[in-house]
């Protein structure tokens, strides 16, 4: 439903022109949304529920399967633009590990950096609009060296590589995801340890403070 000069729904001239909508000039459209009530012109222009409805008879999935597959489309959309900002020292962006027999074969499981599990094949769609880091591990897991750093903060080639070997919290009674973990220095940074991966180790919030040299330790690899 359109409603000209947007007498609809109580939406007065003078209403809209405090919503910063034009009133004068040229006629506004105030829009019908689905679920009720009215949407301002701009929004309209983005999301035409006409336009939406006449896709939807079209398609075969139902509303909530519409509706989800929309926000992973708003949602990759962010993520590939980087417009998302950081976290924790790395761009907000999918991360996920997988064997490279398992990429070959197009098989098998990948997991992402908060614990989750995506098939390899949904990875692969997951990865198609971005721009991919490889990172190359040995035979026992441990990732190729990045080189010694000055800086104390770990680099987000360092973090990248960290997130494929500890997958998690090293501390040995704890199951947190890298997404909830720092790199920590295993020897503390003050008393010259380096930045460097085998100085370095994920621990969750709650055992970055109190992991030292005296009180608890992280597990290894």
């Amino acid at each position: 439903m359109v409603a000209e000069g947007g007498a609809a729904h109580g939406f007065t001239a003078q209403g809209r022109a405090g919503q910063g909508v034009a009133a004068e000039g040229h006629a506004a459209h105030d829009i019908a949304a689905p679920g009720g009530g009215v949407v301002r012109p701009a929004t309209g222009a983005v999301v035409d529920s006409a336009v939406l409805e006449a896709a939807a008879r079209r398609d075969r999935r139902d509303a909530g399967q519409r509706n989800h597959d929309a926000l992973l489309a708003l949602l990759q959309a962010g993520v590939d633009m980087n417009k998302l900002g950081s976290h924790r020292g790395l761009p907000v962006q999918i991360t996920l590990t997988m064997s490279l027999a398992d990429l070959e074969r197009g098989a098998g499981i990948a997991t992402t950096a908060t614990g989750g599990h995506v098939s390899i094949n949904e990875a692969l769609k997951m990865a198609a609009g971005s721009k991919p880091v490889l990172a190359v591990l040995d035979g026992d897991g441990v990732p190729l060296y990045l080189g010694r750093s000055r800086e104390r903060l770990a680099t987000p080639g360092q973090r990248l590589a960290l997130i494929a070997r500890d997958k998690g919290c090293t501390h040995p009674d704890c199951d947190a995801p890298a997404a909830m973990c720092a790199a920590h220095h295993v020897v503390d940074w003050a008393k010259g340890g380096p930045t460097d991966l085998d100085n370095l180790a994920l621990v969750c919030d709650h055992h970055h403070a109190m992991v030292n040299d005296s009180e608890c330790r992280v597990r290894e690899g």
